[in-house]
């Protein structure tokens, strides 16, 4: 056995120190990169609107049904059937759903207008809600939005 050749010289600890030295810096430069694309992506508004789209789709509309804002809501209602109010009767909408919703969506005035808001299930995958105006003011524009549930 050759005692020369199995020695270990203070130039190949320098070398193996340099070699792990370059993986971790490789490594870290892989991470900072990785970790760069994806926070610009993650911030980006076309990433944020489908986040949004797929987790609480919502549609925004006033009281001619005109779409002021569809953030995914279109996707699951095909009409909203606005009946004007009557002295003696509240409000009706009948959301007309695409598909089973099996919760309730939830409406809202987005307007200085208040609303007593009931719903129930009407036909097919249809939902009826009643409002009942409620310290109302004005005669001003009526805007509501309506989040699907699911």
């Amino acid at each position: 056995m050759n005692i020369e050749s199995s020695q270990i010289t203070g130039r190949t600890i320098f070398k193996g120190f340099l070699w792990i030295l370059g993986a971790a810096a490789t490594l870290y430069a892989f991470h900072m990169h990785v970790k760069q694309v994806v926070e610009n992506y993650a911030n980006s508004p076309e990433f944020i609107s489908k986040i949004a789209s797929e987790t609480r789709p919502s549609l925004i509309f006033d009281q001619n049904f005109s779409i002021i804002a569809d953030e995914g809501g279109s996707k699951y209602v095909d009409n909203i059937e606005i009946m004007p109010p009557l002295p003696e009767h509240p409000t009706q909408m009948i959301v007309r759903a695409n598909t089973h919703l099996s919760h309730e969506p939830f409406l809202e005035s987005m307007s200085a207008n208040e609303y007593l808001i009931t719903a129930s299930r009407g036909k097919k995958h249809d939902w009826v809600f009643r409002l009942k105006p409620h310290g109302t003011v004005g005669d001003e524009k009526r805007v509501f939005r309506i989040e699907i549930i699911r």
